[in-house]
C-alpha cells in the first residue's frame, strides 16, 4: 500500500499563525484576530510587541442544498517609531461539495497532489484507510468545526503606539493644539450580494481607520486603576478603490504638563450574510458568491509631520519631549524662544564698575 506522509494537524478550530519581527517594544503594539458575532475566535492575538499575524478558515454547510461554504482569513499589522502598517482580508468560496471541501482541507493542510489523489480514491471505499495512514481524516476535522448556516464573520488589524509627550514652548498652564500629519497610502476592495431581484441582500466591506487619541488614568473609588479614552480625532476609509492621501489629526493639550497619547491605524474586513427584503432584514441566507474583499493599508501610514498652535491658533515653534524616547517625533521640535537670564551678582558688579571707569574717563577727556 502507498506510503503517505506524515503531517502534524493543530486540532484548533482553524490553522493559526504567529509572526514576531524585532523584539518586545514599550509603546509599540499590534493585534489581529478573526471571529464570527456570535463570539466564536478562530485566532486572535494581542501582544506588546511591534508585528503580529494570524490567519484562520470557518465551514459552514448550507441547511437547504447540502452544499458548503469555505471562508478563509488573514490578518497582520506591524508599527515603528515611524510609521503603522495594518491589512485584513476575507476570501469565501461558496456552492462547495463534500468531496471539495475535503480536498480543499488537504491542501491546506499541505499534502501533496499524490497524497490527495490516493485520499479521493480511498474515500469511496473507507474515508478511514486515510487516516490510520497519516492520522488524519479530514472528514473528522470537517465535522468537528462545522457550522450550520452562516452568521457574521469579521478579522481585524491593528498598529498602535503609545507614549506620554511633554509640550513646551507656550506660556506654561495654557491650551494649545498638537497635530500630526500622516501620510495613507492603501487600497480597499469590497463585494455586494444581490437576490433575484437584483437588490442588495447584504454585504461583504472592508474599512480602514486612523486615530490620534489622549488617555485618562485615574482610580476609582475601590482604588482601582481606570485607563480610559479622552479626546479622539480619526478619519475613516470607506469607499473601495485605491486611497492616497495626507491626512492631519489634532488634540489639545496643556503646555508643561504630560499628555499621554495612542496612535493606531486599524483595518477590518466582514461578511454579512443577512437577507433583506424591502429593507427589511428576513434572516440569514447562505451565499455561494466567490469573492475576496480586502483592506490593504501595509504600504503604508507612514508620519510626516507635527506642529503645534497656541491657544490663539497660531502656528508656534515648540519642543516635543518623548518618554519612550521616540526620536522621529522629537525631530520636529524647533528651537523656542527662552526668556532672557537673570545676571549673575559678578556680572553686575563689573558691569557697574565697567560705567564707573567710562565716566571718569569722558569727565578727564573734558578738562
Amino acid at each position: 500500500m502507498q506510503k503517505l506522509m506524515s503531517k502534524i494537524f493543530t486540532g484548533s478550530i482553524c490553522l493559526t499563525s504567529m509572526l514576531f519581527n524585532g523584539y518586545a517594544t514599550a509603546g509599540l503594539s499590534s493585534s489581529v484576530s478573526f471571529y464570527k458575532q456570535d463570539g466564536t475566535n478562530a485566532c486572535g492575538f494581542s501582544y506588546n510587541n511591534p508585528t503580529a499575524s494570524c490567519a484562520g478558515t470557518f465551514y459552514y454547510q448550507d441547511s437547504a442544498t447540502g452544499l458548503y461554504t469555505v471562508v478563509s482569513a488573514a490578518g497582520d499589522s506591524t508599527v515603528t517609531n515611524q510609521s503603522l502598517k495594518s491589512k485584513s482580508s476575507l476570501n469565501q468560496q461558496g456552492g462547495l461539495t463534500y468531496q471539495d471541501v475535503l480536498v480543499r482541507i488537504l491542501e491546506q493542510e499541505g499534502y501533496t497532489q499524490e497524497d490527495i489523489d490516493y485520499f479521493v480514491n480511498e474515500m469511496q471505499a473507507d474515508p478511514y484507510v486515510f487516516e490510520e495512514e497519516v492520522g488524519f481524516n479530514p472528514a473528522t476535522y470537517l465535522q468537528d468545526n462545522l457550522s450550520i448556516d452562516p452568521n457574521e464573520l469579521r478579522i481585524s488589524a491593528r498598529a498602535s503606539l503609545s507614549d506620554t509627550w511633554l509640550i513646551e514652548g507656550g506660556d506654561l498652564g495654557t491650551t494649545g493644539t498638537l497635530s500630526v500629519f500622516y501620510a495613507i497610502d492603501g487600497n480597499i476592495q469590497n463585494h455586494i450580494f444581490e437576490n433575484d431581484l437584483g437588490s442588495i441582500s447584504g454585504v461583504s466591506n472592508s474599512t480602514s481607520s486612523i486615530e490620534f487619541y489622549n488617555t485618562i488614568t485615574y482610580q476609582n473609588s475601590q482604588g482601582t486603576t481606570i485607563t480610559t479614552r479622552g479626546e479622539t480625532d480619526s478619519q475613516s476609509f470607506l469607499d473601495a478603490g485605491p486611497h492616497d492621501t495626507l491626512v492631519q489629526l489634532d488634540l489639545n493639550f496643556v503646555f508643561g504638563e504630560p499628555l499621554d497619547v495612542v496612535l493606531a491605524l486599524r483595518t477590518s474586513s466582514y461578511i454579512n450574510y443577512h437577507e433583506v427584503e424591502n429593507g427589511n432584514n428576513i434572516g440569514l441566507k447562505p451565499r455561494e458568491d466567490d469573492f475576496l474583499v480586502f483592506a490593504d493599508f501595509f504600504n503604508t501610514a507612514n508620519l510626516s509631520d507635527v506642529k503645534v498652535k497656541d491657544s490663539s491658533g497660531s502656528d508656534i515653534n515648540f519642543q516635543l519631549s518623548s518618554s519612550e524616547d521616540l526620536q522621529v517625533f522629537e525631530d520636529f521640535s524647533s528651537p523656542v524662544n527662552q526668556p532672557p537670564s537673570v545676571p549673575e551678582p559678578d556680572s553686575i558688579f563689573l558691569f557697574g564698575l565697567m560705567l564707573l571707569l567710562g565716566g571718569k574717563c569722558r569727565k578727564h577727556l573734558t578738562l
